[in-house]
């Protein structure tokens, strides 16, 4: 996902509406853990720092023990690597 540029933070229930409904039809149509790299720009990631309800929305969305893989890049080199690895 490009959050480049979109206005962050995101609306409060962006967050919700990724995990209850985004990322489960997502599921069917690939190979779990699905993963998903978020790209952001360095600013929004600060902003993200400093926001306590993305922030809580950002460690919800990347708790390891969800049944996807959700990662935040500000280099889409990076991003691409990340999705590049094979998983086990």
């Amino acid at each position: 996902m490009d959050l480049r540029h979109r206005q962050v933070p995101l609306p409060v229930d962006y967050g919700q509406w990724l995990h209850h409904e985004f990322l489960p039809g997502l599921y069917s149509l690939y190979a779990e853990p699905v993963r998903l790299a978020c790209l952001m720009s360095a600013t929004q990631f600060a902003d993200l720092q400093r926001d306590p309800v993305s922030l809580a929305n950002a460690q919800m969305l990347t708790d390891p023990d969800l049944p996807f893989q959700l990662a935040l890049f500000t280099d889409q080199t990076e991003a691409i690597e990340w999705l590049a690895k094979e998983t086990i």
